[in-house]
């Protein structure tokens, strides 16, 4: 409950590292340029990670620091979303990032981050000085501006917008307008276990060579070839996997690599094809799963997954 920023760190030039601290009620005496969770101000390098931050006035983190900088495995909810009522903050984002003081030559790296109803934008970049930007596996969940861009493709901008002539890849995230029901925001292992009902397990690019390999319980992220979507490391037993073969659904479209779910979208039917067109198995699914290892003995490689919709007839390759 601190009247400015949660914490503001600058000129900090080398090993500079921002990480487990939980920030709530931040920016309360909704003072402009002063009501982020964090802010990385100029002159500073270095990690920010594990933290969590809820329910300040401004922006999750403020990023302006020199380049290289690494965001990864940080929970924000509910940033920009006022504590009293005569509080206005309508430009408040999940994580806010521009170039004013950053290195030529240098770039920024948004990874595994949970983001949960920022009252503008997921993730808002202005960065077009510096080239080479990253912002993957990401969860970006009911962002507060979704309605008011124009419809379809137009409203991926609240979750990601980027200012013109950006360089940046955005890949391998998980955009939602809705957020799971019934999530209690303050126990974490109960968010823990509302995420896993999403498409994220080993959907995300690999971030050890980033020097990333802790997910935000401080678990190894060294034990799988695919990293997860979002700040969890969903651990399994390989042994039990071995001769599964359940194939994970849910309502949503791949766009640039990135899952876009929406909800409203109904899935009717589906049909499961080999990589030569030979259709093994078709269904009426009411569920986010499905299991052939009681019918078929499929093996690992590439298959085709087509799903008919109440909005659409479409297909992607899937792995088992």
């Amino acid at each position: 409950s601190v009247g400015l920023d949660g914490i503001q760190v600058g000129c900090a030039t080398k090993n500079c590292e921002i990480f487990n601290n939980k920030i709530l009620h931040y920016g309360v005496k909704n003072e402009s340029f002063q009501q982020s969770g964090i802010q990385i101000s100029a002159g500073t390098g270095g990690k920010c990670y594990n933290n969590l931050i809820m329910n300040g006035t401004g922006s999750g983190i403020n990023v302006f620091g020199i380049g290289g900088n690494r965001i990864f495995n940080n929970i924000i909810i509910n940033s920009g979303y006022a504590i009293v009522d005569t509080m206005i903050t309508p430009n408040a984002s999940g994580i806010f990032c521009d170039d004013r003081y950053t290195l030529p030559d240098s770039s920024f790296f948004f990874f595994n981050n949970l983001i949960i109803s920022p009252k503008r934008d997921g993730i808002r970049i202005y960065t077009n000085q510096v080239k080479n930007n990253m912002i993957c596996n990401n969860i970006i969940l009911n962002p507060g501006s979704y309605n008011s861009y124009n419809y379809n493709l137009g409203k991926m901008i609240s979750f990601v917008y980027k200012e013109k002539d950006v360089d940046v890849k955005i890949s391998n995230n998980y955009f939602s307008a809705n957020k799971p029901t019934n999530i209690n925001f303050n126990d974490i292992y109960d968010i823990y276990n509302k995420l896993e009902k999403l498409p994220i397990e080993n959907r995300g690019i690999d971030v050890r060579p980033y020097g990333i390999d802790i997910d935000f319980f401080g678990n190894s992220r060294l034990e799988k070839d695919f990293c997860d979507i979002g700040v969890f490391n969903y651990s399994y037993d390989i042994n039990s996997q071995k001769n599964s073969s359940i194939v994970k659904i849910n309502n949503a479209m791949v766009f640039n690599n990135n899952i876009y779910d929406d909800s409203e979208e109904k899935i009717l039917q589906l049909f499961l094809y080999d990589s030569t067109g030979k259709l093994i198995y078709n269904c009426s699914p009411n569920d986010y799963y499905f299991d052939l290892k009681l019918k078929y003995s499929l093996k690992k490689g590439i298959y085709i997954l087509r799903k008919i919709t109440n909005k659409s007839d479409r297909s992607q390759k899937i792995f088992i």
